[in-house]
C-alpha cells in the first residue's frame, strides 16, 4: 500500500556505500611479516625495481588477500589506480605501507550511470597498513623507483622464515605509488586517517558533513529536477495556468516552486496507487526508491493525473508540510 510521503527535489538523496573490508581481515589473519622488493639490473647494470609484495605466514589468507586486491582492479576496468598504495616515512625512523581502495573508482563502480549525478553518496572506507623497520631494500626501492614504471604487486608466503616458500598467483600491476612523510601528510593521504585514528577504520559517527546550506542552489536544483521528472505537469502549471485559483489561496510563505513540487508529489502518489505499486514510500530510503522510479518512468500526456477538483487547499498544504519536514530533516543531518 502506498503511503503519503515527503520529498524535496532540491537536494540529492543520500546513499550509503560501504567499501569492501574483507581485505583487512585477510591481511590480519594472513600474518603479514613484511614487504618484499625484487630488483633486476637494467642495460647499464643499475638495479631497477620490478616487483613488490606482501610476505605472509598463512597461505590461505594471503591468497584471499591478493585475490581481493586483484578483483578491485578487474572490477574497475583493469585500472591499477583501484588499489591505492602509499609509503610513509615515520618520525621514529620506521616506514609504513598503507593501502585501500580508490574512492572515486569505487564510487563509479557502485553507482549506475543514471544515479551518479543524482545522489549524495556517503562512503565508508577501510584502510590497512603495515609498519616496518626501514632497511636497505625499502631505501633502494624508494630511491630507484620512477613514477610510471610498471611494477608487479603480489603476495609471497614464508620468504625468509625457513618454511616452505611460495609465490602466489594472481598479481596486478601498478605504475603509481605515493611517497610521504608522517609530519607532512596531506588530508587526502590514505595514511592520514591511519596515523590520526591509530589504524582504526572510519565509522559512521566519525563522518559529519559541515557544508553550509545554500538555499539558492537548492531552489535551482528543485526547479531543474521538477522540469525533468514532471515536464507535462510543470508545463500545465506554468504555461496553461492550471490550478491557478487553488494556488492563489495557499499561504504566501510557501514559494510557487514549493507549491508546484507539492502538486507533483500528490500526482506521483496517485499514480503509484493507480499502478498498485508495492514501492516503499516512507521510512529510511524512501527517497531513493522514488528517485529510481522517476528515472525509469517518463511522464507523458497519457500519464495518470487526478481530476482538477481533487487538488484542494488542505490537500496541498498537507503535502507542503510533508515536503518541508523532509527537507528540514535532511538539512539537519548535513
Amino acid at each position: 500500500m502506498i503511503s503519503n510521503f515527503g520529498i524535496d527535489y532540491g537536494v540529492k538523496p543520500r546513499m550509503i556505500l560501504v567499501a569492501d573490508q574483507s581485505f583487512a581481515e585477510y591481511f590480519d589473519k594472513g600474518k603479514c611479516i613484511g614487504m618484499m622488493y625484487v630488483n633486476c639490473p637494467d642495460s647499464t647494470g643499475q638495479l631497477s625495481p620490478t616487483e613488490i609484495g606482501f610476505n605472509f605466514e598463512v597461505e590461505e589468507y594471503a591468497q584471499l588477500f591478493i585475490e581481493t586486491l586483484v578483483r578491485w582492479v578487474e572490477q574497475s576496468g583493469n585500472d591499477e589506480k583501484a588499489v591505492q598504495m602509499e609509503f610513509i616515512d615515520m618520525k621514529n625512523g620506521d616506514y609504513m605501507v598503507a593501502f585501500a581502495q580508490d574512492k572515486e573508482l569505487f564510487r563509479k563502480r557502485m553507482l549506475p550511470g543514471m544515479l551518479e549525478d543524482r545522489v549524495d553518496p556517503i562512503l565508508f572506507f577501510f584502510y590497512k597498513s603495515k609498519t616496518m623497520q626501514t632497511g636497505r631494500n625499502y631505501a633502494q626501492f624508494k630511491q630507484n623507483y620512477m613514477q610510471g614504471r610498471r611494477i608487479i604487486v603480489r603476495a609471497f608466503v614464508g620468504i625468509g622464515t625457513g618454511a616452505e616458500e611460495k609465490i602466489l598467483p594472481p598479481y596486478f600491476i601498478k605504475s603509481s605509488f605515493l611517497f610521504s612523510k608522517e609530519e607532512d601528510l596531506s588530508p587526502d593521504s590514505i595514511a592520514h586517517s591511519l596515523v590520526a585514528k591509530k589504524d582504526k577504520p572510519l565509522t559512521r559517527s566519525s563522518i559529519k558533513r559541515k557544508t553550509p546550506v545554500d538555499l539558492e542552489a537548492i531552489a535551482a536544483r528543485r526547479r531543474q529536477e521538477l522540469s525533468y521528472f514532471f515536464p507535462v505537469t510543470i508545463d500545465r502549471i506554468n504555461r496553461q495556468g492550471w490550478l491557478t485559483e487553488v494556488i492563489k489561496i495557499i499561504p504566501p510563505h510557501f514559494s510557487q516552486q514549493q507549491i508546484q513540487q507539492a502538486i507533483c508529489n500528490i500526482i506521483l502518489t496517485e499514480r503509484l496507487k493507480q499502478e498498485s505499486s508495492e514501492l516503499k514510500t516512507n521510512g529510511p530510503g524512501h527517497d531513493m526508491n522514488l528517485l529510481r522510479y522517476l528515472l525509469e518512468t517518463i511522464e507523458s500526456f497519457d500519464s495518470y493525473c487526478p481530476p482538477d477538483n481533487f487538488f484542494t487547499k488542505p490537500l496541498i498544504k498537507q503535502q507542503l508540510k510533508r515536503d518541508k519536514d523532509y527537507l528540514t530533516d535532511y538539512l539537519s543531518k548535513q
